[in-house]
């Protein structure tokens, strides 16, 4: 086991997560909770370079990120802006 203290957390929030992956729970509320966790994945996946840009930019033509789009393609653009699209999206829904 890692003594970095960000393998420690990272590692225990995947277990955290996989032990209630099964747990009920709204959309909503479920979409809200992981937009913290995407931001912080993103934030990682970013200074890693992960996703080729042109990749995402491929994304963002077919989905709706809610991000313009001169803003760079980003893991961050990918996952918050995706999540946001659907928490509003289910908002503006239920209000209806």
């Amino acid at each position: 086991m890692s003594k970095n203290p960000l393998i420690e957390a990272l590692n225990t929030a995947a277990e955290d997560l996989k032990d209630n992956r099964y747990t009920g729970t709204d959309p909503l509320e479920l979409a809200s909770a992981l937009q913290g966790i995407a931001t912080e994945l993103a934030y990682h996946l970013d200074s890693l370079k992960v996703f080729d840009t042109n990749a995402i930019d491929a994304f963002r033509q077919h989905q709706d990120v809610g991000i313009p789009g001169m803003f760079p393609s980003s893991a961050g653009i990918l996952l918050t802006g995706t999540l946001q699209v659907f928490i509003d999206s289910t908002r503006a829904e239920e209000s209806k």
